[in-house]
Order: C-alpha cells, then structure tokens, then sequence
C-alpha cells in the first residue's frame, strides 16, 4: 500500500472517531537542521574539507485511545535539501516510523505490539535515539504488568526476517528478548533491573557456494538505580555481557561473513554520576563510565571484552561529536569518559556546556615502532567541549544551537587509522562541529472523550 493511500485512510479513520468518545489526536513535526562538519564522528588530516549541510525530518502523527485500546501510527520523511531532483515523481524517503497498538486487558495487564520506539531508564541500552533524523524502533510485542503505581514489569520479544523466505541473511538482529522491572522504593529512590537476550544470525561457508545460517545469542545483565536527596541526585549503571558473538572473517571469494565459532564475550560497563542543583535553574554533573574493550596485544582473538550498547542513544552519552558507539568503536578498545556538564534552565531559553576526558580502557599498540617488541600508546584519546543552547521562538516553535571541539591525540589518530599526507602530527587538525536546528510541532486535531 502507498504511503498516500495509507495517510487517506489513516485520516478518514481519525475523522470519524470525533463521533465517539475515544480520544483522537493529529500533530506533526517539521525539523531541518544545518550542520558544519570537520571532524565529526572521526578525526580528520589537515587536507580535508568541511563538509555543510541541511537535512530534515517530517513527521505526521496519529493517536487514538479508547479505554481498552490505544493506536499510534507515524509517517516520516528524512531527507538531505537538495539531494533529489525537483521533479521526481517518487523517491523512497518516506517511511512508516512507528506503527503500533496497545490493548488494556485490566488496569494491571496491557500487551504492546508492532513498530514503536523502545525506552528505559537512561536510554544507554534501549533508547529511541531522538537526535538521528531517523531515530531508532523496533517491530516488538511487549507485556506490561503493573501491579501497583510503584512497581511495573516489562516481557518484550522480537524477531526478524529479511524476506518471506527462510534463513534468509538479515542486516538487523535476529530476535530479542527482555526483562525490564522497575521500582520506586520511595520518592527518593528506584531500582531497574534488565536482563537482555539478543540473537544475531552468523553465516558460515560449509562448502563453495554453500552457506548454513545459525542464530547465536549473547546477554546484557544489569541495573541502574537513582537516590535523590534536596539538591542532590545519585545515579549509576552497572551492566555485564556474556554469551556467545561474532567475528567477521573473509572466505575463498574475498566476501566477508560472520562467523560462529566460539567466540566468548565477557564484558563490563560501569557508570557513576552525582548531579547538584546549584540554583533553582542552574545544574551541575560530574560523571564517570567505562566500558571494556580487546586489548590490542592479546593472545585469545575469540575472548571478546568489548562492550556493547546495542540499542541505546549513545549520541550525548560520550560526548555529542558521536567518536564512541554511534555505529562506530564497537568490538575495540573500550573507553574511559570522564566528564562535567552544567545546564541552565529557564523558562523560554537554556544554555549548556560539557567537557569530557576519554581514554581507552585496554591496550594499544604502537604500529609505528619497528623494534620488533610490542609497544602500548599512551591511553589518552583526547578531550571534547560541548557547547549548546536552545529558545523558544513562539508557541510549538524551537531553536537549537551547538558547538563542539575535539582536541584529539596521536593514540585517537592510530586507533581511527588516520595519517597526514604531509606527515605531520595529524592531531594538529582542527576537529569541530556546529549545528542551527529549528523544531515546529503543530498540533492539527485534538479530542478528550466526552464526559
């Protein structure tokens, strides 16, 4: 079905609920965002060009809700200004976001199913990843039990295919399933717990032209927990990954596959953060997380000790030029944030900036000694500031601003695989990013249920 067709009888459907007592809402989003890049994501040499931009995503919005039931459907449209010709017919930028229903069983008990963004506690494991125009979802079913206002539990599963056909070879993961519990001990303090069992499919080369298909699982154990007293809030992480992942090796036709064979994943992330409230709108932050990493000297290549957030919205966590985990720095060196944030907040306006110190949790070798004897870099991969602010333009209109620097080093510069043309000391590069992003939120239709 066509997207058009799709928006005309989603829209008919919404019109003819204003009869009932359901309530119906339709809104939208507009949000272009320009951006100066050098630098950002990876370092770059002293030849290289910024790169500018605009890109925007649109978004329409529908909710239904009655008593027992609840709807949202999302169409999004991503694009870059400028990227297609003016007189296309049709591009293929516009997608389903989220496609989702939600049915009340009790005031206890609700089952969630289909495409919808994913959620908990600080977003460093599931998260919907709001800044990336296209943000994050999945096409999951999700139980929900709440038996009081204090205490709810999530089951969630998920499973992927690429096509109608079996075993066949799949970009995303294979399926998941999770606990998810959370308790509010007091007003002060809370508790999450999850326990994540996440399957990916590896493909191995049996004989020539002969692939067999396996789904291998690993899992992500852990707890995040909050304590809050006047000013002063608490918060740490504390996740480990076992089981089984995957390595990619090249076969007798030069195609990379990824394999199975015995690789042990035994890794660790650690996060501590106190926050104080300076003034009534001024914030304070300071921060530690680590996360394992492979030694680049180690003698077992199949003990994996890099951790992974798999679905989280790593951009912010480790600082906002996204160098860390943002489809980049997985099964490598680990890292060490050390960071301080302080926000102010007002009513129509906020500003903020960031430092943070990243070092690599494990070993790097130095590929520049000739000695012939295994020599580490220095730990230190460099600083980054981040600068922002945001106002309100007027009613449903918001500005942000941004600005970031990274001040990188010679071990960061090694580690990316990134060398002058002339030579020179490649972290002498002027790494840095900025960005204008305008939010319009219209809201079209909106309907309480009558009383």
């Amino acid at each position: 079905m066509a997207v058009k067709q799709l928006l005309l009888i989603t829209t008919m459907v919404f019109i003819m609920v204003q009869i009932t007592f359901a309530q119906s809402t339709i809104d939208a989003e507009i949000r272009p965002r320009f951006q100066y890049q050098h630098g950002y994501r990876s370092i770059v040499d002293t030849s290289q060009a910024a790169n500018v931009f605009i890109d925007q995503r649109t978004r329409i919005n529908f909710r239904h809700k009655t008593k027992g039931l609840e709807i949202r459907i999302s169409l999004q449209d991503v694009r870059t200004w400028g990227s297609q010709n003016q007189v296309n017919a049709t591009d293929g930028l516009t997608s389903i976001h989220e496609a989702w229903g939600e049915s009340f069983i009790n005031d206890k008990l609700s089952v969630k199913f289909g495409r919808q963004e994913i959620v908990l506690d600080d977003r460093r494991i599931f998260g919907n990843s709001p800044w990336a125009q296209q943000a994050r979802r999945h096409d999951a079913l999700i139980l929900k039990i709440k038996p009081d206002s204090t205490f709810q539990i999530h089951i969630a599963g998920a499973y992927n295919q690429g096509s109608f056909n079996y075993n066949t070879n799949n970009s995303s993961y294979k399926a998941f399933q999770y606990l998810w519990a959370h308790k509010d001990f007091s007003n002060n303090f809370n508790v999450s717990l999850l326990f994540l069992n996440l399957g990916n499919e590896a493909s191995r080369l049996d004989s020539p032209g002969e692939y067999v298909f396996k789904d291998v699982y690993n899992q992500t154990i852990g707890t995040r927990i909050i304590y809050k007293k006047d000013k002063l809030k608490f918060s740490s992480n504390v996740y480990y990954q076992t089981g089984t992942g995957l390595y990619t090796k090249t076969d007798v036709s030069n195609n990379y596959i990824k394999d199975w064979t015995n690789t042990e994943i035994s890794a660790l992330s650690l996060k501590v953060e106190a926050q104080y409230d300076i003034l009534d709108s001024l914030t304070g932050a300071v921060g530690y997380e680590t996360q394992s990493g492979m030694n680049q000297d180690a003698e077992n290549p199949l003990q994996n000790n890099s951790f992974t957030p798999f679905f989280g919205s790593n951009h912010g966590h480790n600082g906002n030029m996204d160098y860390y985990y943002v489809g980049n720095h997985m099964n490598s060196v680990g890292l060490t944030d050390i960071y301080f944030k302080t926000d102010l907040k007002k009513k129509k306006h906020n500003l903020g900036a960031n430092l943070h110190l990243f070092f690599a949790t494990a070993n790097i070798l130095d590929n520049t000694d000739t000695s012939g004897v295994a020599v580490m870099q220095n730990a230190n991969l460099g600083t980054e500031i981040d600068l922002y602010g945001g106002f309100n333009l007027s009613e449903g209109v918001s500005i942000k601003i941004g600005y970031s620097h990274y001040f990188a080093t010679s071990t960061l510069a090694m580690l990316k695989g990134i060398t002058n043309v002339d030579g020179t000391d490649q972290n002498n590069a002027t790494n840095n990013w900025g960005y204008v992003m305008i939010t319009m939120k219209p809201k079209f239709f909106s309907r309480k249920p009558k009383s």
